[in-house]
């Protein structure tokens, strides 16, 4: 066994093998981290915007609204940004929340898997 090992021909394969094995998990594990940390972000954006909507004194009904149109789901994807303010402040929401709206729909399209899917 000590001869394996002292051996530099032999141990360069096992140093090369478990230099790759590492380098996926470093690099699998930060991907992780990543993710979790945008979906923590986004939740805290979105807990902040109820938040203040609730101290503006706004239904549970425009909530619901304010945080839907936000969604990709719900909001055409070829909706401009002066689209959805002009859709939205023609309903009579303010431009405040306006912007957070865009603002959150922005970040969720920069992140979502379908982006990445339709550039390839």
């Amino acid at each position: 066994m000590e001869s394996f090992f002292s051996d530099t021909a032999h141990a360069a394969p096992v140093i090369g093998v478990t230099a790759i094995f590492l380098a996926i998990t470093i690099i699998a594990v930060g991907c992780t981290v990543a993710v979790q940390w945008r979906k923590v972000r986004q939740g805290d954006a979105q807990a902040a915007l109820k938040q203040e909507m609730i101290k503006r004194g706004m239904s549970a009904d425009d909530i619901v609204r304010v945080i839907q149109a936000g969604t990709p789901e719900t909001a055409p994807a070829q909706e401009t940004k002066a689209q959805t303010y002009e859709r939205l402040a023609s309903e009579g929401w303010e431009h405040e929340d306006i912007m957070r709206v865009i603002q959150l729909r922005s970040e969720e399209q920069a992140n979502s898997p379908e982006r990445f899917v339709a550039n390839s």
